[in-house]
């Protein structure tokens, strides 16, 4: 399977509809509980196949607020020699969010990612590789204002080690609180 080109006409038109959609579900005319935290887990999106998340938001005005987000991730937690040596994944993102009880987000990041590895060129030699990959997310997010208890889903593409563009997708559930 072939990677995709990193710049795609066909991927700008896509992400520029899907922008769009979400802006007609973003609108909202309920008063806005201002969540400053949330902590969630996410299935597949910016950290692979799943990491947990903590987000911040650092900016809270209107129906805009501006978030930081950290996850941990892991895929394998023994090595090829069977030994406790994870793999570490960790996402990194900047996140806008427009809405109230509906809301669109918009995103873009870094996943470092680090991974056992085996140097056969002397001798085995085991040795650790880190790899940074750009990360984009674009989706819906519903929180329930009472509760905080939050669902969200999007689109979030990540350019694999900064050359390889792949589709990616994510869905979470999470609580966001003061």
């Amino acid at each position: 399977m072939k990677p995709n080109k990193l710049i795609s006409g066909d991927n700008n038109k896509l992400i520029i509809f899907l922008v769009t959609l979400f802006l007609g579900f973003a609108q909202d005319t309920f008063p806005r509980t201002k969540f400053k935290h949330s902590v969630y887990l996410e299935i597949g999106g910016i950290g692979g196949f799943g990491s947990i998340n903590y987000e911040n938001h650092i900016v809270l005005k209107n129906k805009y607020s501006l978030g930081v987000r950290c996850g941990f991730s892991t895929v394998h937690l023994v090595d090829f020699t069977r030994k406790f040596n994870p793999d570490l994944i960790f996402p990194v993102s900047v996140q806008l969010l427009y809405g109230m009880k509906h809301c669109i987000e918009v995103g873009v990041g870094q996943t470092l990612s680090n991974f056992p590895a085996v140097e056969l060129e002397k001798s085995p030699i085991h040795t650790r590789i880190t790899n940074f990959s750009t990360t984009f997310t674009a989706g819906y997010r519903f929180i329930h204002q009472k509760t905080g208890i939050f669902f969200r889903c999007g689109y979030t593409p990540i350019i694999e080690n900064n050359k390889y563009y792949k589709h990616w997708g994510g869905v979470s559930i999470g609580y966001a609180f003061k």
